[in-house]
C-alpha cells in the first residue's frame, strides 16, 4: 500500500492531525502529486477552510484535469463559498469525465447539483435533476426527501 493510501486510510478513521503532518511533509517532497493536493483540500473541508481547499483542489485539477472526484469536490468547496454557477459547472464536468471515462451516469454528483440549485432558490432545475434521479433510483431516500424539501 503506498503512503498516500495510507495517509487517506487515516483520514477516514480520523487521525486528521497525523495526516497534515504527513501532507505538509509529503508535499514538499511530491509537489506534482495530485492525490496528496486531493487529501489537503479534503482536509481543509473538513476544517472549513474552503478558500484554502479551493486552493488545492485546483492544483490537484492542474495536475490531472481527468478526476471526477477532484471536480467533484471542487463544485462542493464552491458551493459553499457560494460560487453557484461554478459549482454547477464542475458538477458537469466531474459528470462529463465519468460518463466519457467510465460510462457511467453517477446521480450522486446530480443529487450534489441539485443541493446547489436548492441553495441558489432555483427550485425548477433542482426539482428536474431529482425527478431525473428518482428514475434511476426510486429506492432513494434522501432524494425523496430533497423533493418533498422543495414540494
Amino acid at each position: 500500500m503506498s503512503i498516500t493510501n495510507k495517509l487517506f486510510e487515516e483520514f477516514f478513521r480520523g487521525n486528521i492531525e497525523a495526516v497534515k503532518k504527513r501532507l505538509s511533509f509529503l508535499l514538499k517532497k511530491k509537489k506534482d502529486d495530485p492525490l496528496l493536493w486531493f487529501l489537503k483540500a479534503l482536509v481543509e473541508v473538513r476544517d472549513g477552510l474552503y478558500n484554502e481547499a479551493l486552493s488545492s483542489i485546483e492544483k490537484s485539477i492542474s495536475i490531472n484535469k481527468t478526476s471526477y472526484e477532484a471536480w467533484f469536490l471542487k463544485g462542493i468547496i464552491l458551493r459553499e463559498l457560494k460560487s453557484y454557477d461554478d459549482a454547477i459547472a464542475s458538477f458537469d464536468e466531474a459528470l462529463n469525465i465519468r460518463i466519457r471515462e467510465e460510462g457511467y451516469l453517477d446521480y450522486e454528483i446530480e443529487i450534489e447539483k441539485a443541493k446547489t440549485y436548492i441553495a441558489m432558490g432555483d427550485k425548477i432545475k433542482a426539482r428536474q435533476i431529482i425527478s431525473k434521479i428518482i428514475d434511476l433510483v426510486p429506492e432513494d431516500t434522501e432524494i425523496k426527501n430533497m423533493l418533498s424539501e422543495i414540494g
